[in-house]
């Protein structure tokens, strides 16, 4: 600060916020949480940057005096239990795993409040108010919310100042709707500094500058409700939770143009999702099945129509001999000279891909309006390090406007220690919209089956799984057609049937990352398949081992396989083209491709 020395509280807040935020230093944060912190400093700092407030608690609580213990308690800093049959909301969102990331409670904890009578919430309602109860731990990850549980109770709300109303709720229905909205976002998010998104994991060791924290005023007039804002891309929250945000907690300014709705048409919507969730909800498997948009990537026209060009990618790099040569080291950080050859290997393929999609279009072009290319490119299991994803997958994403699917190697859960390492496959989604623009979604597909071979690692991966997703690729504006369906599963997962039988009827498209030396069997398995799930089939299998196929349930042999890579160990990069409408309708007739007439459907085939 240009050698003046802060003076009053507000200076000192600031300075501590920019040099934590802004330049990273946290030796500055440690300085100040050993010297003398009164608890108006602390008071100081949150109100400015909640963020830098839970951060300075957080290195200063074992020392904090019982001053400093009550101001951060009256700031949200500090978790007080109420009990543990009946707890506040607020002690339930600091959970492993949050039980609120699950769509189904968040949005019966939103019914339950609206059916609280909005009329006679307090004009300040924090988290610490609203008591509910969560159990079934024991058959969920993250347990089930009791609806008869939701109360408000008399408690005198912590944190006001983040959930006082902005002026611009001027009727009790904008301030009630702007209520409910904060207090849901709280529930996502988990921390006092809700009106923020989660910070993006990085390789970054070393202090560097970012754009400083804003006022958490700011931050209120410029949220993002988007799934990745409230934790990693596995959690089990689809769109639709996205729109019912956007709706709640925008601002004047904010670019949504959608009409307003209702709390009235809110509570009915809720309903009908909770009913749908309910029908969505895998019997055999016992498994939430959630959708994922993918819509059209750019401003779209008034009409179009796409098909699904499908390319699959035979990397090698990461290989079966590569992570038999790293027991130890499983997320493949610790040896740089690998880490070099895996990244010039992906910058490889990528390129590749490239210019086989050119060569492609000269023998196979596309009768298409938007000039792209490609719509979805699928890698084998544990492919793509999860440093490399915006170094070389996002690039891509952003020049060629397609969804690409891809295993990542082993890697944490969450950012949090201690955290499980998974073994999942990522959808990247790219979608625009007038609110938010051009954007990249990411959903994260779990592996709850792991091979015997995996247990040798050190440390093991966890069997992880908390939902099962569909993508809805919109290919037509037409509002009476249907989405394309399409799911993927992690190599052995594949393999279960109960999966296999819920998918049957609520997927067209079933695709599988495999990294399996066993290419008989998933040969087999996949011509098994594509019938009795009565849908097209891809595996796409790592170049080590090569044998990636396309399966279709046609009546002609030569139909069916619509194509086999051959060949070990073989890099290979291959194309399908697919008309959403024949995956869809399945006609008997059609002559779209891939080519090929439908067989008969399986007995008690039927889509939900």
């Amino acid at each position: 600060m240009a050698d003046q020395i802060p003076t009053s509280l507000q200076e000192r807040a600031i300075y501590l916020i920019l040099a934590y935020t802004a330049f990273g230093h946290e030796d500055t944060l440690q300085r100040v949480a050993f010297g003398r912190v009164s608890s108006e400093f602390l008071r100081t700092v949150c109100e400015i940057s909640p963020e830098t407030a839970r951060a300075l608690w957080g290195e200063m609580r074992e020392r904090a005096s019982s001053g400093q213990r009550q101001m951060a308690r009256s700031l949200g800093l500090e978790p007080a239990s109420t009990g543990t049959v009946s707890q506040s909301l607020a002690d339930l969102v600091v959970r492993e795993y949050n039980p609120f990331w699950q769509e189904d409670n968040l949005l019966r904890l939103a019914l339950g409040l609206l059916e609280h009578l909005p009329e006679v919430w307090p004009d300040v309602l924090s988290p610490w108010q609203v008591q509910c109860e969560v159990s079934g731990f024991d058959d969920s990850t993250f347990g089930r919310l009791k609806n008869a549980s939701i109360a408000i109770s008399s408690n005198m709300p912590r944190a006001s100042h983040l959930f006082s109303l902005p002026s611009w709720c001027e009727s009790l229905e904008e301030k009630h709707r702007f209520q409910l909205g904060m207090l849901l976002r709280f529930a996502l998010r988990g921390s006092v500094d809700f009106f923020s998104s989660i910070p993006k994991p990085g390789a970054t060791v070393f202090a560097r500058y970012h754009l400083p924290v804003s006022h958490w005023e700011k931050q209120r007039s410029a949220t993002f409700q988007g799934r990745t804002a409230f934790g990693p891309p596995w959690i089990p929250i689809s769109s639709w939770v996205e729109d019912f945000l956007f709706d709640l907690l925008r601002w004047p300014g904010s670019g949504t143009l959608s009409r307003i709705r209702s709390l009235t048409e809110w509570v009915e919507l809720l309903k009908q999702r909770i009913d749908q969730l309910t029908l969505l909800h895998g019997p055999a498997a016992q498994l939430s099945f959630l959708e994922q948009t993918a819509t059209w990537p750019d401003r779209p026209p008034n009409e179009w129509h796409r098909p699904l060009r499908v390319g699959i990618v035979q990397s090698i790099i990461p290989n079966m001999e590569d992570y038999g040569q790293h027991l130890n080291d499983p997320e493949l950080l610790a040896d740089p000279l690998f880490r070099r050859s895996q990244r010039r290997h992906l910058a490889s393929v990528m390129e590749a891909v490239t210019q086989m999609l050119r060569l492609r279009e000269t023998h196979q072009s596309q009768a298409r309006s938007d000039g792209r290319m490609i719509d979805l490119l699928v890698f084998p299991e544990l492919a793509v390090h999860p440093l490399d994803i915006d170094t070389f997958i996002l690039p891509f994403i952003r020049t060629h406007k397609c969804t690409v699917l891809f295993g990542q190697v082993y890697h944490q859960a969450r950012s949090s220690p201690g955290a499980p390492l998974i073994n999942s496959c990522l959808w990247m989604i790219p979608e625009w919209s007038a609110k938010a623009g051009f954007q990249v979604k990411r959903v994260e597909q779990g592996k709850a089956n792991l091979t015997p071979s995996e247990l040798d690692f050190t440390p093991k991966p966890a069997s992880f799984r908390p939902a099962q997703w569909i993508i809805e690729y919109q290919w037509s504006s037409r509002p009476q057609d249907r989405p394309l369906r399409l799911s993927a599963s992690v190599c052995y997962d594949a393999t279960d049937l109960a999966l296999a039988s819920d998918l049957r009827s609520r997927s067209d498209v079933y695709i599988v990352c495999a990294l399996n030396r066993d290419v008989g069997t998933f040969d087999r398995m996949s011509e098994g398949l594509h019938y009795h799930m009565y849908q097209g089939v891809i595996v796409v299998n790592n170049g080590q081992f090569g044998g990636s196929s396309f399966y279709m349930p046609f009546r002609e042999l030569h139909h069916r396989q619509v194509f086999h890579l051959h060949g070990q160990p073989q890099a290979s990069i291959a194309f399908a083209e697919i008309a959403p409408d024949k995956m869809i309708n399945r006609p008997s007739e059609s002559t779209a491709d891939p080519t090929g007439r439908w067989k008969t459907p399986p007995a008690n085939w039927g889509l939900i």
